[in-house]
């Protein structure tokens, strides 16, 4: 396999030498404008040249399709076909959150028993992983829980590449059934290795005893999670993995999971009240 490719790079190094010979050559010969040589050697260059870049992308997509073969071959031999699939949807993971963090504040309200507000504050890096330029939809979508005392609400989303700059998402909507408050469709072009910061803040009417669910169609690298909480309520940060991996906390209310959390995998927020505990206990 090594020769194979040693040998395909050496015939490609050879057809781009020739394409730059054939066009050195007429000025080394210093031959007429006209002459019917430069005509035979500027057509035998751009043949190389040609053979070069179709060789070129022909080589680095039979050398992709081979990785991936290599892939399923290694760790789906003897598996069901259902099982191969996902570890085809696994291989296919094309972006990844190098750095996130999930900020809660939650509080009761006031004058009113039994209900807390929620304010969510999340920061995202998302990098392009894939081998060519992928299309990132920053977006945010929270319930819609109809509690008298307000609404839910997406108080702001933005987003922040090198080449655009900052930009707000302005808009909002409801989905069809009335009950998932969304922003509006938009789509950010990413280049190879290329980065897009995404942060949002939003905010919802929650139970005294109630819990949130976070989850992002893409996979995630060590998230971290912040709780700012009243003291009299009690709370439980989980990491929705297949194995709960390590939890650290780096400082009190402020947790860190060491490891991966692939597509739709949530990370989820319990919180209940002390008192209800103690009523529970007796």
């Amino acid at each position: 396999m090594k020769k194979l490719i040693k040998d395909t790079w050496k015939t490609m190094l050879v057809l781009l030498l020739g394409a730059i010979l054939f066009l050195m050559l007429p000025y080394v010969l210093t031959l007429n404008s006209n002459s019917i040589i430069i005509v035979i050697l500027n057509s035998l260059a751009i043949a190389f040249i040609t053979a070069f870049v179709l060789g070129l992308t022909i080589e680095l997509a039979v050398r992709k399709r081979l990785a991936k073969d290599v892939f399923e071959l290694a760790f789906g031999f003897g598996l069901d076909d259902d099982i191969k699939n996902e570890l085809r949807w696994v291989y296919g993971i094309d972006r990844l959150a190098i750095n996130a963090s999930f900020n809660y504040t939650i509080k009761r309200l006031r004058n009113v028993s039994g209900k807390v507000e929620m304010r969510e504050e999340v920061k995202l890096i998302i990098k392009n992983i894939y081998y060519k330029s992928i299309e990132v939809n920053p977006h945010v979508g929270i319930q819609e829980w109809f509690h008298p005392e307000g609404s839910s609400k997406i108080e702001s989303l933005r987003y922040y590449t090198k080449n655009a700059g900052v930009k707000d998402i302005e808009g909002r909507e409801m989905n069809d059934k009335g009950f998932i408050l969304r922003t509006k469709k938009e789509l950010v072009k990413l280049a190879k290795d290329e980065t897009v910061t995404i942060t949002w803040i939003t905010r919802e009417i929650k139970y005294i005893s109630d819990l949130t669910n976070v989850s992002l169609g893409t996979a995630i690298l060590n998230p971290e999670v912040k709780v700012n909480i009243t003291r009299d309520i009690f709370y439980k940060v989980d990491f929705q993995t297949r194995e709960q991996g390590d939890i650290i906390e780096i400082a009190p209310n402020h947790y860190q999971f060491s490891g991966l959390l692939l597509p739709n995998q949530a990370i989820r927020l319990r919180w209940w009240e002390k008192g209800s505990v103690i009523a529970n206990s007796n």
